[in-house]
């Protein structure tokens, strides 16, 4: 897979190539296979794999914590240095010559499948909705800061909303 860069001149060129092997036993084509793109094109995920770009010109695989597999529904603020997930909020933490890209657990929350986050300096939202009913849902914003690297969780509303 080749990324493509369409901002530099006025022709489209080779940004960076993934190699296959990074995301083997995935079918690109298939239906059910999903993506996300952070806004600066240095990281995306398909399925459970997640990708950062490295100053090498490629892109490498980022790893979990020991013993995780892959994120449970994540979502990624723009830039995808925060996921947050069903069970936590995750930072991810860039690869260097000598150790892989890794996202490790900021903390441990429980938030709704159908959830995104929103950041601003230091300062994030994350928004989660479930259904209550066929014609409620329940919601939920948390705010959050970071401070010397950890989230802190400074507010949480809750709430019930009908369709």
């Amino acid at each position: 897979m080749k990324v493509v860069n369409f901002d530099v001149a006025t022709t489209a060129t080779t940004f960076a190539t993934v190699t296959n092997t990074l995301y083997n036993g995935i079918d690109l084509n298939d239906a059910a296979t999903t993506f996300d793109v952070s806004d600066n094109c240095r990281a995306f995920r398909i399925n459970t794999k997640i990708f950062h770009y490295h100053t090498d010109n490629a892109y490498y695989l980022d790893t979990y914590p020991v013993g995780t597999t892959s994120l449970s529904n994540p979502v990624f603020n723009a830039d995808f240095s925060i996921a947050v997930t069903d069970t936590g909020i995750y930072k991810y933490t860039a690869k260097t010559a000598a150790a892989d890209g890794i996202y490790t657990v900021d903390r441990a929350d429980t938030f709704a499948t159908i959830k995104k986050v929103y950041q601003d300096g230091n300062n994030y939202i994350i928004a989660t909705q479930v259904a209550a009913n066929n014609t409620h849902y329940n919601w939920k914003v948390q705010l959050n800061t970071i401070i010397n690297s950890t989230s802190t969780r400074i507010s949480e509303f809750t709430g019930t909303v009908q369709t």
